[in-house]
């Protein structure tokens, strides 16, 4: 389990990132932007489990795996799509902007759910492995 040293640890160093990142952001360096994700990467510690799971949540924890990985397996397609159908676009640039755009927040969508379906699937993982006993 993630101890409370180590969600303290990653907290400081998440705010410490962000802080940053919108400092060089409010400076006009937007190329710091891409800080804010390994800044929010960094929080994902604070909403582990502090329990292992029971063996009666097997049900429930592999329906989430199957549910978040089936949506993330959808937003992800319908991205790529998105990005077919505006590269193959010859209509004009404002119209193939707008479907760009519309399969780059299917994505964005798409790799949101990514960490959900992992979380369940190491909960489930932690069930098939008998070392925390």
């Amino acid at each position: 389990m993630i101890s409370f040293r180590l969600r303290l640890a990653s907290a400081f160093a998440a705010a410490a990132i962000c802080a940053f990142a919108l400092w060089a952001v409010v400076e006009g360096r937007s190329v710091a932007a891409a800080l804010f994700a390994p800044g929010a990467a960094l929080l994902l510690p604070l909403f582990a489990s502090r329990r292992p799971p029971r063996a009666d949540e097997w049900d429930a924890l592999s329906d989430n795996v199957a549910r978040f990985r089936t949506a993330g397996l959808i937003c992800f397609t319908i991205a790529v799509v998105a990005h077919t159908i505006a590269v193959m676009m010859s209509v004009g640039a404002a119209a193939s902007d707008q479907i760009a755009a519309l399969g780059v927040a299917w994505w964005a969508v798409g790799f949101g759910l990514v960490p959900f379906a992992f979380y369940f699937a190491s909960r489930r993982a932690m069930l098939e492995d008998d070392s925390f006993d």
